[in-house]
């Protein structure tokens, strides 16, 4: 595993930690958004493990929900800038490090 994908790893896991407030106070919607952070994370190692490339270039362009996705369970970025920044940055360095294996096919 490079570098870029273990900060990846660990960008991940801190938006996990800011969501991880949220679902202790009951906040179903971040608890919703962190169960997808957490699936794709789990398929993101599982992905690196096994060495495929194409099912690990779909995990890292996929690997927060974006806004429409958040929107629709009516999760309010605009009230969490923290987060709302942190997933931002997560989804341009996945798909910054997806972009070798997509002009590889």
């Amino acid at each position: 595993m490079n570098d870029d994908m273990k900060e990846l790893i660990v960008e991940v896991e801190q938006l996990l930690a800011l969501l991880e407030p949220l679902e202790k106070k009951g906040d179903r919607k971040a608890t919703l958004f962190a169960d997808d952070v957490r699936r794709q994370l789990s398929l993101l190692r599982k992905a690196i493990a096994s060495g495929d490339n194409d099912r690990l270039r779909h995990i890292l362009l996929d690997i927060v929900p974006n806004a429409k996705d958040l929107d629709a369970i009516d999760f309010r970025l605009d009230i969490h800038p923290d987060i709302e920044a942190l997933r931002s940055d997560i989804r341009l360095k996945g798909a910054w490090i997806a972009k070798p294996l997509i002009d590889s096919l």
